[in-house]
């Protein structure tokens, strides 16, 4: 997307939601402005994550509702559920909605973007070659946004964790050849850019680890545990593929508030 057309849907959405900038948000944007991701450490009650866990643990076991990504030797490399709001309870929905959440990426969108995108995975252990995005690449699905991803099991160095090159959001600062591949090898992107601006995000039930992922990123290959987490995406605009457009169920649609309404404004109700 050209930042013209970017900078058009920005003023719509501007618009049609009026909003105020949280002042207790102000040094989490401002990190992002500046280095693309952060963790926060504690956002979530672990006891709560605990039963979201088994939620989506349940879900994974269902077949019919989920999807496994396989490498070219045949071994699973992650499982996810298809259009995952549509099993979504309240307590998830808590967290994909909740103020944290909806403060960060107000300021940093700079309007009262939505809600577009959500994943439930686990990714297996990978003892071989990391395998699609566990290899470094740039989401291209707006000009600008965030997502943000809640590990449902504490993930060291050997436990998957989330990988970012501090500063690659920021356009002016990014090679021209970023457009010629979409995956890159580890040791090309940390060599280009320098190993210090290599930010490991790795954390404890109930941390919250946000990322423009804009900038290049991955998730590193489980090697000794298993991982599973929750990702949310939100926009200024719907998602540019039709297969990315998430479904949520009437019943929990008009469960949530009306101030938190607008956050759902790209989903299809159903």
């Amino acid at each position: 997307m050209k930042q013209d057309a970017y900078n058009t849907l920005l003023l719509e959405r501007q618009k049609e939601h009026k909003y105020k900038k949280s002042q207790s948000a102000t040094l989490h944007v401002q990190s992002l402005i500046s280095n693309g991701v952060l963790r926060i450490p504690a956002a979530y009650d672990p006891a709560l994550l605990k039963e979201v866990k088994e939620k989506i643990e349940n879900l994974l076991q269902d077949d019919q509702i989920t999807e496994n990504t396989v490498d070219r030797l045949g071994n699973t490399i992650w499982k996810k559920v298809v259009n995952p709001l549509l099993y979504a309870n309240k307590d998830i929905m808590d967290i994909a909605l909740g103020d944290l959440i909806e403060q960060i990426s107000t300021g940093y969108l700079d309007c009262i973007p939505a809600l577009t995108s959500a994943n439930f995975r686990r990714s297996y252990i990978n003892p071989g070659a990391p395998y699609g995005n566990q290899n470094y690449h740039m989401d291209r699905n707006s000009r600008k946004f965030l997502k943000f991803f809640i590990y449902l099991n504490d993930v060291g160095p050997a436990g998957g964790p989330f990988k970012y090159i501090l500063g690659s959001h920021k356009q002016d600062t990014n090679p021209k050849w970023k457009n010629e591949e979409y995956n890159w090898p580890k040791h090309f992107i940390e060599e280009e850019y320098g190993r210090e601006r290599v930010y490991v995000a790795t954390g404890s039930v109930g941390d919250l680890i946000v990322a423009d992922t804009t900038g290049f990123h991955c998730g590193d290959p489980p090697r000794r545990r298993e991982r599973i987490m929750l990702t949310f995406n939100y926009m200024i605009h719907k998602e540019t593929e039709e297969f990315q457009h998430l479904k949520i169920k009437r019943h929990l649609y008009d469960s949530i508030p009306k101030n938190k309404k607008p956050l759902l404004d790209f989903l299809e109700v159903i």
